[in-house]
């Protein structure tokens, strides 16, 4: 429905004029097609051939049948099933290279016969199988694979060309059904497939609305990509706006096996068929950006084509195509831009900052470490009691663009992904005629992890090292940026996540240095690392190896927390000068929020963001709006739920401008009519969740709560927190949070109690993609502070 309601909308937007053409309102997307009309990516998607396929049939056959598999380090049982076999290790010691039961083809494999390792099994246990692989060079290479246990047999697909390194051939082939668990399973087949491309994650995530394949990745670089072939071109239509050029990123798929160099190229027909551009692309090129020049067919319908064939080749054929086998050339966000309307919308550009105390901010009140946000706050608005939805990064950023609270949405960990079915900010704005685009600095907001990529155009994954510096997300932001100028001026919506403030507080080096010249110019010193007595709690980022080693002193981790600040502080201003040069600043609405707060030692919770007390969930927010108030400041309570509703009102995001998103209704307010009264409505009622869902808390005029659905354990010390546990404080007596009148005020208590349950329970609707982690993603999380399923530190 979505998508046809969607080109509806853009054939309206272009539709044939009397008086030739037209000037228009945002860009035009184009979803092209194979030549019989149908979607690239599914016609790729539900092509599967078996190469080669084993079937075992007991313990005392599997040998033979599996042959040339060779089996090592196992012994052979017979199936607990009744058919397959059942497989343990013979041996344990990872000295002698025995940890593993499995098998392994020796003989040297063509990677462009195969792409997939499909394994039948039972696996009773949780775990995760891998396929590893030596490289031609002798590299050895692994896919890993997770999956939840069962009794029945179940069929894991392994995709290798995950892995960048498979291409050419390789020299062995290992399959371990156990990778991580216990070496004990039932193997029923093994299957070697030719898979054109696999969809099931794109699908599940970005739903079917277009062709695409939701966001496809080189290296982290992302676009949203139509995939195709070596001569198999597609088509789109499109009538052609004043000014137009046709613009796409062209890309050779990792691991494609292509001899020299491939030109894509674009034609036009209004008539006979005439070439408008090309670009050369190799593998080492990454995205490279093709903008076509569609002026001379202005106020035409036409039809276009697009097609990759081998550099130095003619152009041969009906140029119709043969049949599509792999995917080999991606075609990424292609659309045709032109001339806009003296009104178009205006830019927005939304900047979301992890682990960020409004006392950090000089405009809260706080040290002048934040000249550039204390400026944007003297240019826009400032929301003086502004709270999250949570206390972790993905539910509140998953909050933040779709507008709806964690039990609506459902992700309520960092470990989930947003389900299909619920709309975003950017699927809105991308339908409106937006060009969309995002860059984050954490592995878990990614296009693909956390399912918050739908919408977007372009979509940076985090760069490694981008949680530390988020410099390295700017990077990304101004490359991206030179390609956005060069195809031409078209309304754009730029999401940017910085990590920086988050544990550890580690500002880079340069910068901490030049803040040392200025103390010592200013004859000021950083608080000693040591106190006596002790005033810093017990954490693990005082013991040996982390960045509050030896440290006893409150005072100074809060100096390095605030140094963390300070460096968020400039990398805002670097944006925003960014920003400036393409003269996207001043006419953009620039939105400026928090993620969530962090904890330095109150309420006992020594440098993390556990609980939901206002040092975790009261969070800065500013907006700036063009044409907007300057200097404003609303004390009347708002939440980030705010933000979508904002956006979705201001720009005038109805069922029709926004393509048919009729779902897309998010639950809070409007932000800027909130700043026409600014004391606004101060008793208004705010709930929020903490991670997992364990516990409920909500601030009004009169009381801030916490109430606790689950047990669970915090970690900043460790120690448990009970079912049933409720926290009650007089806000406006006690903005800290410091004295529990629930025992005193029973009867106040317990209604309260029972409105956070009955609250939650309303909402709970939303059913996230619980998302198993690879080892290497789980130890990245652990690195940053956050912990297993049965942590809350989020």
């Amino acid at each position: 429905m979505v998508a046809r309601l969607t080109r509806i909308f853009l054939a309206c937007l272009l539709c044939a004029c009397s008086d030739g053409p037209r000037a228009i309102q945002g860009v035009v997307h184009l979803d092209p097609r194979l030549a019989d009309g149908t979607s690239s990516a599914r016609t790729l998607d539900a092509r599967r051939v078996v190469v080669g396929e084993w079937q075992a049939s007991g313990p005392d056959t599997i040998e033979a049948e599996f042959a040339p598999w060779r089996f090592f380090n196992t012994v052979f049982l017979e199936s607990q099933s009744g058919a397959g076999a059942h497989v343990r290790a013979r041996d344990y010691d990872p000295q002698r290279g025995l940890k593993f039961a499995g098998f392994a083809l020796e003989d040297e494999r063509d990677t462009q016969s195969f792409n997939t390792v499909e394994l039948v099994a039972v696996l009773r246990e949780p775990g995760a199988a891998a396929v590893r692989f030596t490289t031609a060079d002798g590299r050895r290479k692994r896919v890993v694979v997770n999956f939840d246990p069962s009794e029945q047999p179940q069929r894991l697909r392994i995709g290798l060309d995950r892995s960048g390194a498979w291409t050419g051939t390789v020299k062995r082939l290992e399959v371990l059904p156990m990778f991580r668990g216990i070496q004990s399973f039932e193997v029923h087949a093994v299957r070697l497939v030719d898979d054109g491309f696999t969809l099931a994650r794109a699908r599940a995530l970005h739903g079917d609305a277009e062709g695409d394949a939701g966001i496809l990745g080189i290296e982290g670089d992302g676009r949203r990509a139509w995939p195709s072939d070596l001569d198999v071109p597609l088509f789109a239509r499109a009538r052609v706006p004043r000014g137009a050029r046709l613009v796409a990123s062209c890309a050779l798929a990792p691991g494609a096996r292509v001899e020299g160099r491939v030109r894509f190229s674009v034609d036009v027909r209004s008539g006979d068929w005439t070439s408008v551009g090309e670009v050369e692309v190799g593998a080492e090129d990454g995205w490279k950006q093709l903008a076509c020049d569609l002026t001379p067919f202005a106020g035409q319908e036409v039809e276009l084509r697009l097609r990759a064939t081998q550099a130095g080749d003619g152009q041969t054929g009906d140029g119709l195509g043969g049949d599509l086998r792999r995917a080999r050339v991606w075609w990424g966000a292609p659309m045709v831009t032109g001339e806009q309307v003296a009104d178009r919308r205006p830019d927005v550009v939304l900047v979301t900052l992890d682990t960020l105390r409004t006392d950090a901010i000089g405009a809260y009140g706080g040290a002048a470490n934040t000249p550039v946000l204390d400026a944007l706050a003297r240019e826009g608005i400032l929301y003086m009691d502004a709270w999250s939805t949570t206390n972790s990064t993905l539910p509140s950023h998953t909050s933040i663009l779709t507008g709806l609270d964690l039990p609506s949405h459902g992700v309520l960990d960092n470990r989930s992904s947003l389900a299909p079915g619920i709309p975003t900010v950017a699927e809105a704005l991308r339908a409106a005629g937006y060009h969309t685009a995002a860059a984050v600095s954490v592995m878990h907001l990614g296009a693909e992890y956390s399912g918050l990529g739908r919408g977007f155009d372009y979509f940076r994954d985090a760069r490694s090292g981008a949680e530390i510096d988020g410099d390295l997300t700017l990077d990304a932001v101004r490359t991206w940026l030179a390609d956005w100028r060069a195809a031409g001026d078209r309304p754009v919506f730029l999401w940017v996540h910085l990590f920086d403030p988050h544990t550890p507080y580690v500002a880079p080096e340069a910068f901490r240095a030049l803040r040392a010249e200025r103390r010592a110019e200013a004859g000021t010193e950083a608080p000693a690392p040591s106190a006596d007595p002790p005033t810093i709690g017990p954490t693990r980022y005082t013991r040996r190896g982390e960045f509050l080693a030896g440290v006893t002193n409150r005072d100074y981790a809060r100096f390095v927390y605030d140094e963390g600040v300070a460096y968020t502080d400039h990398l805002v201003g670097s944006l925003l000068g960014s920003l400036a040069e393409e003269g996207i600043d001043e006419r953009a609405l620039i939105v400026v929020a928090a993620d969530h707060g962090e904890s330095l030692g109150e309420h006992d919770v020594w440098y993390g963001h556990e609980l939901l007390y206002p040092e975790v969930v009261r969070v800065p927010l500013i907006l700036r709006v063009p044409g907007g108030p300057a200097g404003a400041r609303v004390v009347g309570r708002v939440s980030t739920l705010d933000i979508a509703t904002t956006l979705r009102e201001y720009l005038f995001l109805d069922a029709s401008s926004a393509g048919g998103l009729e779902s897309f209704a998010p639950s809070g307010e409007n932000l800027i009519e909130r700043a026409r009264d600014p004391r606004g409505v101060t008793d208004r009622r705010v709930w929020f969740v903490h991670a997992n869902g364990v516990q409920v808390g909500s601030r009004d005029g009169e009381l801030h709560q916490l109430w606790t659905r689950e047990e669970f354990r915090l970690h900043f010390p460790s120690r448990k927190v009970l079912v049933g546990d409720h926290r009650l404080y007089r806000a406006p007596a006690d903005p800290a949070c410091a004295s529990d009148v629930s025992a005193e005020e029973t009867a106040l208590a317990d209604e309260r109690a029972r409105a956070a349950r009955a609250w939650y329970d309303e909402r709970a609707s939303g059913v996230a993609v619980q998302r198993a982690l690879s080892d290497e993603e789980r130890a990245r999380l652990e690195a940053m502070g956050y912990f297993g399923d049965e942590g809350a530190g989020d």
